[in-house]
């Protein structure tokens, strides 16, 4: 069996709160990950402010799309809003 990893000092639910842009963004990596999803399918409240988050920013991202901007500017938000896995 695996060695079990000691769980991020959460000062709980505010330390998670702070890690929302990153998770979302898929800027965390490995057990870091694991344990915002640990948390955030254990804690309601964190898991309602992720869900408004990751609401918000997909709002952002679909009216971005539909807004006519000279294509230069339109690139550069995009960029900003494009996740990761989308490369």
């Amino acid at each position: 069996m695996g060695e079990k990893q000691a769980p991020l000092e959460f000062n709980q639910c505010q330390e998670a709160v702070k890690r929302l842009d990153e998770y979302l963004s898929r800027e965390l990596e490995g057990a870091e990950v694991d344990q915002v999803r640990r948390h955030l399918s254990e804690c309601k409240g964190c898991f309602d402010k992720f869900r408004f988050e990751e609401t918000l920013l997909r709002t952002i991202r679909e009216k971005a799309e539909q807004v006519t901007a000279p294509v230069e500017l339109r690139s550069r938000i995009l960029s900003l809003f494009k996740r990761r896995d989308d490369d």
